[in-house]
Parts: C-alpha cells; structure tokens; sequence
C-alpha cells in the first residue's frame, strides 16, 4: 500500500479535453517537447554522453547533474524511444529542477545507438542493460533510482529482479508493458501501423548501412505477428521457439516472477490505456515491495494535466521516491 498524497490528488483526476481522451492525450504528449522547449533546450546543453559497451553492443547514456546531489535516477524509453522522447523529457524536467542527476540510457536500437550496432534489439535484452546501468552505477555516488516507460518499464521491473536490481533502493515503470501479447491482441489499427513503421525504420537503417541485410521481405507486412514469426529465427537463432506465446512468456511479467524482486517497485497505470490495458496487470495488485498505483485517466505515458502539458505521472512517481 501507499500513503501517496499525490496519487490521492490524481488517482481520478479528469484532465481537461482533449486531454481526458484516450488515444488524442496519448499523441498530443508529444508536443511537450514543442511547449517546453526552452527548458528542454538548456537542459540539454548542459548533458554529457557516454557511449557504454557491453559486450557486443554499444548504448549512450546522457547526464545532467546537479551540483552536490546525491540522489541517481535513471531512465529508460519505451520501444524505439530514446533520450529525447517526450516522457522522458519530462522527468529530465520535473527531477532536475529538483536537484536530482538525472541520466538517461539508449538501449541497442534506441536514439542514436542505431548506427552503432549491427545486431538488433530484442525483448531479452534487459540482462544487456542491467549491465550497462551498473556501469553507470559504478561512476556515481550516491543513491540510485530506476525509472522505466512503456517497454522500457517492461525492462526496469525485470531488471528488479536481477542482481543489478540489488542496487536501487526503488525502482518506478510508467504504462509498463505487462503482457505483449495480450497489448497486441487489443491494440489498435493506429498503433499496430505506427509500431510497425517505427521497426520497418530500423530495418531500413540497418540496410543502409551493412549490405549484406536484407530485410525487404518486412516491409510489406502489416501485421506485428506475422513480422515477429519471421524475425525471431533471424535475430535469436538460439532459441527454438515451438511459437510466439512462449517467446512472450520470456517477458511477460507474471506474479511468480515478481517474487525474485531485488528491490522496492511502483507501477503507475492509467485505466484508459490505449497500449497496456489495465487488467493486463491486475495480478499484480497484491504483491509485497511493490505499490500499483492506477488513475483513471492518463492514456500511454502521457498523463498530460493541462494545456502548459504539465505530467502529473511525475508527481506521483516523485512521492514514490520520498520527493514531496
């Protein structure tokens, strides 16, 4: 349980339209980028990149540090997303004015990691970047804190349960993704198009850049599936999955899984989700170390409060991690 005075103030908040709509709030978040661009424009002049290596891949990590602190938090994008994805702005925002360091990690895939790597992202790379935030870790005192958007709130919960998990006192996934299989089953024609072309895109770059892919055979799918079928002989050749329900299980955040949890959890979910429904995740509701705090409205990691685009998701997330 919580004693969360600002989840008890947003728990049924109702933003105002087009802000209470599920998909319109979902899509406008992104313009938070254009309404806080001066804030976002300074903050990211005083960022300093790393490029981590682990193993055969390379991801970048981008601090902003507050003079004195000692107080860590880092996060993850959803799907795709990257250092400067909207969501994650608006925790760079919220935290840093707070005197938080703040840092950001691009995953395999992610942002300007792209290019880097000739392999590709997949759903079993939370290992990979558990690894790559204890290198982080390891470079900053203090204490450390773990937030995760969409897939990559997907990420930091299963990271939770590894040893790297040892190593942050709370961990907080935003709209984490739960169940894909079950997201994909409800998901869509909209956002079924738009994940697909954000994957088509990778396939393309990495075309582009090493000749001997080719990748032609996807562009023309229009199902998630279908794609996913044909990938996985590619990408993980040393799996033989009999099907795709238990490549999804791989990742699937199940409730015996979370009993290996290393570490204290929030989950924040907002019933209207147009990506994670809700009763994807309503097993996780009764789970010791771990606080379920659902809203009424907030779409997929927007939780948008008003027109100056406001993220009410961070107060909550703040007073989960005792910032007031």
């Amino acid at each position: 349980m919580t004693s969360n005075q600002n989840y008890s103030k947003y728990k049924n908040y109702k933003p105002p339209f087009p802000f209470n709509k599920p998909f319109s709030t979902t899509l406008l978040s992104k313009l938070r980028r254009i309404v806080k661009f001066r804030t976002i424009r300074a903050l990211n002049a005083k960022t300093i990149r790393r490029v981590i290596a682990v193993d055969d891949f390379k991801m970048t990590s981008y601090t902003n540090l507050s003079e004195g602190s000692v107080k860590n938090l880092y996060l993850l994008p959803g799907y795709l997303g990257n250092d400067n994805s909207s969501y994650m702005l608006s925790a760079l925002m919220y935290f840093s004015k707070r005197g938080w360091n703040i840092h950001r990690l691009n995953p395999v895939d992610h942002g300007d990691t792209l290019m880097m790597n000739k392999k590709f992202f997949n759903a079993l790379h939370h290992k990979i970047v558990g690894r790559a935030l204890e290198i982080l870790i390891n470079k900053n005192d203090g204490d450390h804190y773990l937030m995760g958007f969409s897939f990559g709130g997907n990420f930091s919960l299963r990271i939770a349960m590894l040893n790297a998990g040892s190593k942050f006192k709370r961990v907080v996934a935003i709209s984490p993704m739960i169940d894909h299989e079950k997201s994909l089953e409800g998901l869509s024609d909209f956002f079924n198009k738009y994940y697909i072309k954000k994957w088509v895109n990778t396939f393309r770059a990495k075309e582009a850049m090493w000749k001997d892919y080719d990748l032609r055979k996807f562009y023309k799918m229009t199902d998630i599936k279908e794609m996913m079928e044909e990938w996985l002989p590619f990408v993980l050749p040393e799996y033989d999955f009999v099907n795709l329900s238990e490549f999804f299980n791989m990742y699937k955040i199940s409730a015996d899984k979370m009993k290996k949890l290393k570490t204290k959890i929030s989950i924040i979910m907002s019933e209207d989700d147009p990506v994670v429904p809700i009763n994807s995740a309503q097993h996780l509701q009764n789970i010791d170390n771990l606080n379920f705090l659902q809203t009424k409205f907030g779409g997929h990691n927007s939780f948008t409060e008003n027109f100056s685009f406001d993220d009410y998701s961070m107060k909550i997330a703040a007073s989960e991690l005792g910032e007031e």
